[in-house]
């Protein structure tokens, strides 16, 4: 069940993508990583918009999780920071196995941004689906139909946390009562369709999938 933080949460995301965008360009940054200083890849050099857009969606969650690449060295497997975080990766490169969050312990192995089980070769698409909700059912958007590879590789971030949490929209009727109903499967699809607006906000309770739309 979705509680207030879930919508402040989304809230905070709607007021950080009205600010302007600025562009990002790509350069070094120094983090310091278990007491040591590295040079890694920060920024986002993209200059398409709906890229930068995502970014900035990317970096609200993302920001402070630094990733790291485990490679052999010599004769040794170390895990080393490579970017300063996640969004700033997927401007550049799709993920690898070799990739993760950086683990807050030397020896440890660092978490996999991605769930196993989860498909990153999605195709561009924008389909309309039925969803069950509060023993209604409402025709809706799902899928991203931006054909640009680094949009992709956001949304498909994107669906790892929030794939099974659905986006409604709520309206105030008159006589003060508000309504609110569904209208994307997911967050993900929904940036990909549109700009996030007033209103939108993660469904009370969770919708569920039933079929394709027939029209």
């Amino acid at each position: 069940k979705l509680g207030h933080k879930s919508s402040k949460m989304l809230l905070l995301t709607l007021l950080l993508l009205t600010v302007t965008n600025a562009d990002v360009k790509g350069e070094k940054v120094v983090v310091d990583y278990l007491s040591e200083d590295y040079l890694v890849t920060g920024g986002c050099p993209a200059t398409d918009k709906t890229v930068l857009r995502w970014h900035k969606f990317c970096s609200f969650f993302h920001a402070d999780s630094t990733l790291c690449v485990t490679e052999t060295f010599g004769r040794n497997l170390l895990t080393v920071p490579r970017f300063s975080n996640v969004c700033d990766a997927l401007c550049r490169t799709s993920l690898t196995n070799n990739m993760s969050r950086c683990p807050k312990e030397k020896g440890k192995q660092g978490k996999q941004y991605y769930p196993k089980g989860l498909s990153l070769d999605t195709t561009p698409s924008s389909i309309r689906v039925i969803v069950s909700y509060k023993n209604s059912e409402y025709l809706v958007r799902s899928g991203c139909p931006v054909k640009d590879p680094v949009v992709q590789r956001f949304y498909n971030l994107c669906l790892a946390s929030y794939q099974y949490k659905t986006l409604c929209m709520s309206d105030r009727l008159p006589g003060g009562k508000d309504l609110t109903f569904p209208q994307y499967t997911d967050i993900c699809s929904a940036m990909c369709h549109t700009n996030l607006k007033k209103g939108m906000r993660f469904c009370p309770q969770k919708g569920r999938i039933i079929g394709l739309s027939p029209v």
